[in-house]
């Protein structure tokens, strides 16, 4: 393979995560009735299950950079999507509340690399003539589609 291709490989392996990550906040927003009751709490209380994945996605990312500079890009793609996989098996055969709000928690922390180290590898991987293209192109495809399904 080329190195051309490995690299817009990688744009969209970012790029999906990303649309991942968006997807996994607001996925469950149409079934807050539904957990409610499985869950035995209040719609409201269910509501919350958003709330606490959205303040996970704003804090991942800040804590992402510094492990991924000091041990490297690849080792925190590699413990993050396993991380992430894991408790989100976690989360469905979670029943009850406050199981379901961690396991929710802390696979976004986990899925919350994709975010925090995805413009770096786009800096790192390609020229500055090139970055501005990539990014917009294929890195970003994840936000604006993940929000495109949410609306």
């Amino acid at each position: 393979m080329l190195t051309a291709d490995v690299e817009n490989l990688n744009l969209i392996v970012i790029g999906s995560m990303s649309l991942i990550t968006f997807l996994m906040i607001t996925g469950i927003s149409p079934a807050f009735i539904l957990l409610a009751r499985v869950l035995h709490v209040t719609a409201y209380t269910a509501t919350y299950l958003t709330s606490s994945t959205t303040l996970a996605h704003g804090v991942g990312p800040v804590l992402w950079r510094p492990i991924s500079d000091h041990y490297g890009r690849r080792p925190v793609w590699i413990v993050s999507t396993l991380g992430s996989c894991l408790f989100d098996i976690g989360c469905a055969y979670s029943y009850t509340y406050a199981a379901q709000q961690v396991c929710r928690i802390l696979a976004m922390l986990f899925m919350s690399a994709s975010v925090g180290i995805g413009t770096v590898v786009v800096t790192e991987a390609f020229f500055a003539k090139e970055r501005a293209t990539k990014m917009v192109s294929q890195f970003s495809y994840g936000y604006r589609l993940a929000m495109g399904l949410t609306i």
